[in-house]
């Protein structure tokens, strides 16, 4: 067997992998993307394999590559914790991940989760921050935040922005209509039905706001919602 792939070389084709342009994955690993380029060609040249093809129009894992991947991925996440694990046991103090999230999720949904996480990760100290969308952009541009929680990413971060991050959906909401003391004599109420009255919506800068008007798009030709107040914050009560 010859030379095994240095960590740098496999974790520079995860990201590669993840990313799928040179440029990108170069700029993500923080080195030139000649370096970028140099690494895939040794860690090729190491496994005697090719995993990326290259071509004119761009470049693509190759079966082999795909494979790979999905191996390798998981033995780095493993080497990962195994290195956390046995920093963790050893360390004076708890490391900390700063965690930001919309106000709109509430302390209760971030709680549970950090007590779920807790349970296998138990020498973590977690610092969670209540902010505005812009705010969070703000705090990760400024290496504030080790992990946001936000709404679909590209309408919450700046134009161009989410090809920074690496971004995970983790779950999908359901668009509720709260009103207590209407009697509908059809169920379910239908779309239609809700624009004939008056409704209270949310500030016109606010992601709910852009939720609203595109839920009642194939209504808002026919119909003309009666907007009886907008609130102030999405947080206020009427």
């Amino acid at each position: 067997m010859g030379d095994l792939p240095s960590i740098q070389q496999l974790e520079c084709f995860i990201i590669y992998g993840r990313v799928q342009n040179f440029t990108r994955a170069a700029k993500e690993a923080n080195i030139t993307q000649s370096a970028f380029s140099a690494q895939m060609k040794n860690l090729e040249s190491a496994l005697g394999v090719t995993l990326i093809q290259r071509s004119k129009r761009g470049s693509h894992l190759t079966e082999a590559g795909k494979v790979f991947l999905a191996r390798i991925t998981d033995w780095m996440d493993g080497l990962h914790k195994i290195v956390y694990d046995l920093q963790s046991a050893n360390a004076a103090q708890p490391a900390e991940l700063n965690v930001g999230i919309l106000r709109t999720f509430g302390d209760i949904q971030v709680n549970r989760h950090i007590a779920h996480f807790r349970q296998t990760n138990k020498n973590l100290r977690f610092n969670v921050f209540d902010l505005e969308t812009d705010q969070i952009c703000r705090a990760l541009q400024d290496d504030r935040l080790d992990v946001a929680s936000t709404y679909y990413v590209a309408d919450s971060l700046p134009a161009g922005g989410a090809a920074e991050y690496e971004t995970a959906h983790f779950c999908w909401d359901n668009l509720v209509y709260y009103a207590p003391l209407l009697q509908p004599r059809v169920v379910p109420v239908t779309r239609e039905a809700i624009a004939r009255l008056p409704i209270v919506i949310y500030p016109k800068n606010y992601f709910m706001n852009k939720t609203f008007h595109a839920y009642f798009a194939p209504v808002l030709e026919k119909e003309t919602p009666v907007i009886s107040a907008r609130l102030s914050t999405p947080y206020a009560m009427v």
